[in-house]
């Protein structure tokens, strides 16, 4: 009667409480084994969407990067601007920009990785 508990206090409230909730949790552990592959399979697709989003993002944006000419900021008529002050705020926001998606690229890499592995 005392969860399989031997001694004076096998009869104790809290012992049989103890079993109870063992007994509860085996099931509980059952039910989130089944979801757990669902889970998984979802937390995967919804990793790799952002994984291919960040990588084309991440071409289009290095493309945009400028090389040896304006680049971004010859779109906008920021060509003699870019050679009289260095860089310009677009290409500040446009490197600060690429290095966000290169990280959430990296990261879903990772995260692909262990998931699929």
């Amino acid at each position: 009667m005392g969860a399989g508990r031997k001694g004076k206090h096998a009869d104790h409230p809290a012992h049989r409480a103890v079993g109870f909730i063992d007994a509860s949790l085996e099931i509980r552990f059952e039910e989130s084994g089944k979801d757990a592959g669902t889970i998984g399979l979802v937390l995967t697709w919804i990793v790799g969407a952002l994984h291919l989003v960040s990588a084309f993002s991440l071409i289009a944006l290095v493309l945009l990067h400028s090389g040896k000419g304006g680049g971004v900021s010859d779109m906008f008529g920021g060509s003699v601007g870019a050679t009289a002050a260095g860089s310009t705020v677009a290409e500040k926001n446009l490197s600060r920009i690429t290095v966000v998606v290169a990280v959430t690229f990296a990261f879903t890499t990772l995260i692909l990785g262990l998931l699929l592995a």
